[in-house]
């Protein structure tokens, strides 16, 4: 099995484990990174013009996920359009919600794997980047983190780069 192949969408070489493995053994024809940005493209596009489709998927999936951990309450549909729409930007990077949600997700200020609740107080709009990266953090812990690394790249000078 060779240990670098080519990715057909950027057309750059990179290693195998840059590629989705499949249970034949055999890799995708994309890179992970490609075939991401094909996937957030896909979702852009169908949610663009129908935020309120958008929105009731966010809220049935995060519905399900409270209830699967034994949480109580709902989103309702209506408050949740309205945050989704009407947030001015990220709750962290200060990205700017330009598109009315899209490419924007529901964040529990409060994380529910750390007793947080599913009511619309604990709900933040990030962008899908900071809602990945936080994690199971709290939104006070995600912002000093996010603030400890702008420090740290800041600090970087050109001999530190490759």
């Amino acid at each position: 099995m060779p240990e670098a192949t080519i990715c057909r969408t950027c057309g750059k070489e990179k290693s195998v484990g840059d590629f989705y493995g499949r249970p034949s053994g055999c890799t995708q024809l994309h890179c992970k990174t490609c075939a991401l940005l094909k996937s957030s493209r896909r979702n852009i596009e169908r949610y663009r013009n129908d935020p309120l489709s958008r929105a009731k998927q966010i809220i049935h999936s995060q519905n399900n996920r409270a209830k699967r951990l034994g949480f109580s309450g709902s989103l309702d549909i209506h408050s949740l359009m309205g945050t989704l729409i009407n947030t001015a930007y990220c709750c962290s990077c200060r990205l700017p919600n330009l598109n009315r949600g899209v490419g924007f997700s529901l964040d529990q200020r409060q994380p529910l794997s750390r007793g947080g609740t599913n009511a619309l107080d604990n709900i933040a709009i990030a962008c899908e980047p900071c809602n990945r990266a936080k994690g199971d953090l709290t939104e006070g812990e995600y912002r000093a983190w996010l603030h400890a690394v702008v420090d740290r790249l800041a600090r970087l000078t050109p001999e530190d780069h490759p």
